[in-house]
């Protein structure tokens, strides 16, 4: 996904809610695991049993590409 679409998909999430994007919200899950991400926060984000308020904090908390992902694993991106 281009940085450009992924903006656009960030701003549609916050007009539209996180339901409504499944299919490119899916895709980009997608593409962070397989370039490795192992973020709390991507596991929240792919549940669809959680509220979808808690989805979307999440995936907005999601490093942008696989390769930032790993930069400092340490961090807890859903910390408060």
């Amino acid at each position: 996904m281009t940085p450009e679409r992924l903006l656009l998909l960030h701003h549609a999430i916050a007009e539209h809610g996180i339901d409504r994007h499944e299919h490119e919200v899916s895709r980009h899950l997608a593409d962070l695991r397989a370039g490795g991400c192992t973020d709390r926060c991507l596991d929240i984000a792919a549940d669809r049993t959680q509220p979808a308020a808690a989805r979307e904090r999440a995936f907005g908390r999601l490093p942008l590409f696989a390769r930032r992902a790993t930069v400092d694993a340490t961090l807890d991106c859903c910390a408060a």
